[in-house]
């Protein structure tokens, strides 16, 4: 039994032309990249695709980055998130951090 190195990424952002941006940028051949601009969508991908990471704007629609971050970690908790932009305020960041 071979054991599959690819890893599956969940990128999740409003603007169209960041996802394409980032996609672009990190594309490989051992990576599995999905893009949405919906947050909503990028839990259905992030679940249905085991990924390995997401990449999530803070200010993602239609709910944030920080309640996304949250049912994140209820389907895998150890998955690794990056949430990036503007948060909407210092508690959002640090209740973030005290998420992983």
């Amino acid at each position: 039994m071979e054991i599959s190195t690819l890893q599956r990424i969940v990128i999740v952002d409003n603007d169209s032309e960041t996802l394409d941006w980032l996609q672009r940028h990190l594309e490989a051949p051992s990576l599995e990249i999905s893009t949405t601009q919906s947050a909503e969508e990028a839990i259905d991908l992030f679940r249905s695709n085991d990924a390995d990471l997401l990449i999530a704007e803070f200010n993602c629609t239609p709910f944030d980055g920080l309640t996304l971050l949250k049912k994140v970690r209820l389907a895998k908790p150890n998955a690794m998130v990056i949430l990036n932009g503007l948060a909407t305020s210092t508690n959002a960041v640090i209740e973030a951090m005290r998420l992983g």
